[in-house]
């Protein structure tokens, strides 16, 4: 506020605009998968791990995989590193009908030197016609698009010669894949 003494008694203001950066986190991304290799009706498990290794809280994170169309997703699960609690705010949006199957959902916030991890379940369906090596990429970028913070792709082979039985439900005897 300014008296301006050269005139009447006019008061005049000055807005001052701030903008309230916070500090960048910074992530490691790793990605695996098990088995390595399975046949039409076998189950593989995507396991991501985000790490947040700042001390800034990791906000405003969209996560994205992309499937081949020979995997049907069965489920996704996200947690925190630590626990083996799922988190209900994220819900996970798949969509199979683009030539690839589609994951994408918002993160909650990742604690400073905290982490998240996401498993992703994808059995092989009767698309597998060739014995063939597959790879796939999970991101995480900002929530509006304009930053990839980190990537991982694993590799994996769908073996066509084999055809393992329907599990009626039951979990799959990996330990003979």
């Amino acid at each position: 506020l300014v008296l301006d003494p050269a005139g009447p008694n006019v008061l005049q203001s000055n807005t001052i605009n701030y903008k309230i950066v916070r500090p960048a986190a910074d992530f490691i991304l790793t990605k695996t998968v098990a088995p390595v290799a399975t046949g039409i009706g076998g189950v593989f498990t995507f396991t991501v791990k985000i790490d947040n290794t700042s001390g800034n809280i990791g906000t405003n994170l969209l996560f994205e995989d992309t499937f081949p169309k020979v995997l049907t997703i069965l489920n996704v699960i996200s947690n925190d590193a630590d626990d083996d609690v799922p988190d209900t705010n994220e819900l996970a949006v798949i969509n199979s009908s683009t030539a690839n199957r589609f994951i994408q959902f918002g993160l909650s916030d990742i604690p400073a030197n905290g982490g998240r991890k996401i498993t992703i379940f994808a059995q092989v369906n009767n698309l597998a016609k060739v014995t063939s090596n597959y790879g796939n990429t999970a991101y995480i970028r900002t929530s509006d698009l304009t930053k990839v913070w980190q990537s991982n792709t694993v590799t994996y082979q769908i073996i066509t010669d084999i055809v393992l039985p329907p599990t009626g439900g039951k979990e799959i005897d990996r330990s003979i894949l």
